[in-house]
């Protein structure tokens, strides 16, 4: 079955967003947003970025920030064990942790304990719950964007929910609107903006000009191209943008995998 998102709307209310996937658009979701994280390698599971100072897991790359971290992004990786443990139970040590933070205190330490029998354990759990991650991840969009639309004006709620419906009309669209908020968020967060300007998913969305069915794949890798190009440029000091600048390669890949894989499954 093609991936449907129903939506309950009317003028004087907020729209309220609810995706219907069957567990065969949640498997091959979860296969493109896999493959998008960790080219399909299971020692990427468990990931630490020499550039980043927390480490990442599962095929969401969900992040979990070590004690006296500071950084403008949202802690998942607890929030997604939670999720994921009520149907398949994580790894008792990481269960008793208390509180659930890293147990490394560094990255060094981190790389050591790769092929403890700990990590093993978790990195078996991760590939067995592949599916379970990427509910985790549709429950987060929608609980996020129903949140957020609603402090939006009913101009914009309903540009919001016009586009979403032309993106929602096929499980690839409705991939894309999973993907991107997966890897760049909502945008409701003011810590991750520069310069007063986003580039997560509603600030794509708000940013996209009118669409079509013909046009709406287009016109949303393309905005999406602009503002984290625009996020480069703004980025706070010249060693990050210098950074980002290098990640901008691959975040224009990954948008430009959506008009590949849109062509494969013949999207009209």
């Amino acid at each position: 079955m093609v991936a449907m998102l129903m939506l309950a709307l009317n003028a004087k209310a907020s729209p309220k967003i609810k995706f219907n996937l069957t567990d065969a658009d949640l498997h091959w979701i979860a296969e493109r947003i896999s493959f998008n994280e960790t080219a399909d390698k299971v020692e990427n599971l468990t990931f630490w970025n020499a550039k980043e100072p927390f480490p990442s897991f599962g095929i969401g790359h969900f992040i979990w920030i070590p004690k006296g971290v500071d950084v403008p992004f949202e802690e998942t990786f607890p929030q997604m064990v939670k999720f994921v443990s009520h149907k398949t139970p994580a790894p008792d040590w990481l269960l008793s942790l208390n509180p659930m933070q890293p147990p490394w205190s560094n990255r060094e330490a981190f790389m050591r304990e790769q092929q403890s029998p700990k990590m093993q354990a978790l990195r078996q759990w991760l590939l067995q719950t592949k599916d379970e991650q990427v509910a985790f991840i549709l429950q987060r969009f929608q609980q996020a964007l129903n949140t957020s639309i609603a402090n939006l004006s009913l101009t914009d709620q309903w540009k919001v929910k016009e586009t979403i419906e032309l993106m929602s009309a096929h499980k690839v669209s409705a991939y894309a609107l999973l993907d991107y908020f997966n890897f760049k968020g909502l945008g409701e967060n003011s810590k991750e903006r520069y310069k007063e300007q986003g580039w997560g998913l509603l600030d794509v969305l708000l940013a996209m000009p009118s669409v079509t069915k013909q046009t709406r794949l287009e016109a949303f890798v393309a905005t999406a191209k602009t503002l984290l190009k625009d996020r480069v440029n703004n980025a706070p000091t010249e060693k990050q943008r210098a950074i980002e600048q290098k990640w901008l390669v691959g975040w224009n890949h990954r948008l430009n995998s959506y008009l590949k894989l849109a062509k494969e499954h013949a999207v009209e």
